[in-house]
């Protein structure tokens, strides 16, 4: 007689060998799509670098200035010049989703993004900011490289000696932020809204995450751009008076892991 199907074991058995190698896969799969999110991140970075170095260029090498008081004075605005569109620019592929969890408590509806969320500005109640097209991102400023009148540790130029190790935009949950020395880190925290929120929006904690394996991408006042570990941030110049560090230990970061 012959046969004319599988017995119930036999598909059984087959099952179970597909499931094992989706098993096997999976892992593999995701850390395919990871790199590739990196990847186009890291191009996107890029991009910015160059839209810094076109903008220094045109500005006798000085960078945007930060006046205080003022609307607009965000890298996106500053910037418009030398992107075609801001869509293609404002997220990171691993950070797309725009948080709504972690309130500036500035405007209703504005809210801090986090390692694998976008920040987003409730554009119309912000006096500081009224361009709708600059409202969300997951990129951010080192503040500290604009122009700004009476304060020492700006940058204002590009022309900087060792311009590699000042950096300019990288990952981040917010905006911008002005890296200084003496900012502790909430080292008891145990998510991304504990450890960055609008108690300290202005320090370094804005960019010290792992939204790219243990690091974030960024690009440098020469217009080069790297991935950076969490905890080799201390490392670089962020102002002319930051106090570099070699290594900052962030075991206890362990929300994403």
């Amino acid at each position: 007689m012959n046969r004319k199907g599988f017995t119930l074991i036999e598909l059984l058995v087959v099952i179970s060998i597909i499931a094992l190698l989706l098993a096997i896969m999976m892992p593999a799969l995701s850390m395919v799509k990871e790199k590739a999110r990196a990847v186009t991140g890291m191009s996107r970075v890029k991009q910015w670098g160059l839209c810094y170095q076109l903008f220094t260029n045109d500005h006798d090498g000085s960078f945007p200035e930060f006046k205080h008081d003022t609307t607009n004075t965000t890298f996106m605005y500053d910037l418009k010049d030398y992107y075609a569109d801001i869509n293609e620019m404002r997220f990171c592929p691993s950070a797309k989703k725009v948080s709504s969890s972690n309130p500036t408590g500035v405007e209703e509806g504005s809210y801090f993004g986090s390692t694998l969320e976008a920040w987003k500005v409730n554009v119309s109640d912000a006096s500081w900011m009224e361009d709708d097209d600059i409202g969300a991102g997951s990129y951010g400023e080192n503040s500290y490289i604009r122009k700004l009148e009476g304060n020492s540790k700006a940058w204002g130029r590009a022309n900087m000696k060792q311009a590699n190790t000042v950096p300019v935009l990288m990952d981040a949950r917010w905006n911008n932020a002005w890296p200084d020395n003496g900012q502790p880190l909430r080292r008891s925290s145990t998510t991304d809204q504990e450890f960055y929120n609008a108690g300290n929006w202005i320090t370094i904690s804005c960019f010290v995450m792992k939204r790219h394996g243990d690091g974030i991408n960024m690009t440098m006042a020469d217009g080069s751009a790297q991935k950076v570990d969490a905890e080799e941030l201390w490392q670089f110049r962020w102002n002319r008076d930051f106090e570099r560090e070699d290594f900052v230990d962030l075991a206890f970061m362990k929300w994403n892991d």
